[in-house]
């Protein structure tokens, strides 16, 4: 029996120290299904084209004009749990683009510190969920967030997160 550290260290690796040769998109493009539903009015696709935000994805954006943004997504069969149900690692991952947001306004650059949530309920196939998050305070480039999940009128997680600024916008004091 092989164990599963002996097959990692057994697979091919890319010219980068540490990075398993994996072949990845370049850019995550969407699939033409005219059965896919549309997003609610004022949301674009997000084309996030490396990263962990182009695997979770599609997701879509909208920004308002008093400088808030959402974030939202229709929960697709590569979303789901055992349990037919949104991931809860999706929801958190998709809380933390959503409560981290808000930090662009000030930041170029930022890293996640801390990240609480709690689950309130559950989303299915092919619901929309939606998220926000708003700044409670910056200090010394410590930004801290709350915000919320939701689906229709079902709140789905709520929570807070610490981001810590790395370069702040130029022009920013």
């Amino acid at each position: 029996m092989t164990d599963s550290l002996e097959v990692i260290e057994n697979r091919q690796r890319d010219g980068d120290a540490g990075v398993l040769g994996v072949q990845a998109a370049d850019q995550y493009e969407p699939a033409t299904d005219p059965a896919q539903p549309c997003p609610p009015d004022g949301f674009e696709l997000l084309t996030w084209t490396s990263g962990f935000g182009a695997q979770m994805g599609p997701v879509y954006g909208r920004e308002f004009s008093n400088g808030t943004a959402r974030r939202g997504f229709f929960v697709q069969k590569h979303h789901l749990n055992g349990n037919g149900t949104c991931h809860g690692g999706m929801l958190s991952a998709f809380a933390d683009v959503c409560f981290g947001m808000a930090v662009g306004h000030t930041y170029d650059k930022w890293v996640t510190v801390r990240l609480m949530t709690d689950f309130l309920s559950s989303a299915q196939l092919g619901e929309w969920v939606e998220g926000g998050g708003d700044i409670t305070s910056d200090i010394d480039g410590f930004v801290t967030t709350k915000g919320q999940l939701w689906c229709a009128e079902r709140v789905l997680m709520t929570g807070t997160a610490v981001y810590k600024g790395l370069e702040r916008k130029s022009g920013l004091k």
